[in-house]
């Protein structure tokens, strides 16, 4: 599984945040414990893609009036893979926007770093790329937040709180 993380934003993170993000994303991807949970459909993981996007509060916006009729700003949203309907003989991409305008205000209110707000982000957000949902009932949101904790945990950053704890 490849990914790409692209910059939409005025506010980049420096350096040293961007390729810390960067192995931790690496980290995520490469875990037997992340495999195993979404590879039910036995994926042709080179043919997997996902962009990173992290933008600002302007744009989350547009995109979550456009494709969610919620004409404010969220931390992520994330456009899934097309499982198991793509064939798997082409690319199939998700892709993931976070506000980086949302995360920093959610770190405060979380009290962790945007580092660490960014990692539950993309935590959170491959999860849906996956088609998990928290959203629909009670069992699957408890399903997602338990493989939050396991992927947080894997990651070495078991201290955050999974986001589906907060009702996002």
């Amino acid at each position: 599984m490849k990914y790409k993380l692209f910059w939409n934003s005025i506010n980049p993170l420096p350096t040293h945040d961007e390729e810390t993000l960067k192995k931790r994303i690496d980290l995520t991807l490469q875990n037997d414990y992340f495999h195993d949970v979404v590879n039910k459909e036995n994926l042709n993981w080179e043919q997997l893609e996902i962009n990173v996007i992290l933008t600002d509060d302007l744009a989350i916006t547009d995109l979550n009036a456009k494709f969610r009729n919620k004409n404010k700003p969220t931390d992520i949203l994330t456009f899934p893979f097309e499982l198991p309907e793509n064939k798997m003989d082409q690319p199939d991409i998700a892709e993931l926007y976070i506000s980086l305008d949302t995360a920093q205000k959610n770190a405060k209110v979380h009290k962790v770093s945007l580092l660490d707000e960014l990692s539950l982000l993309f935590v959170h957000g491959i999860l849906h790329a996956f088609h998990f949902d928290h959203e629909e009932n009670e069992k699957e949101k408890t399903i997602m937040e338990t493989h939050e904790k396991n992927l947080l945990t894997q990651a070495n950053l078991a201290d955050i709180t999974p986001l589906t704890s907060y009702g996002s």
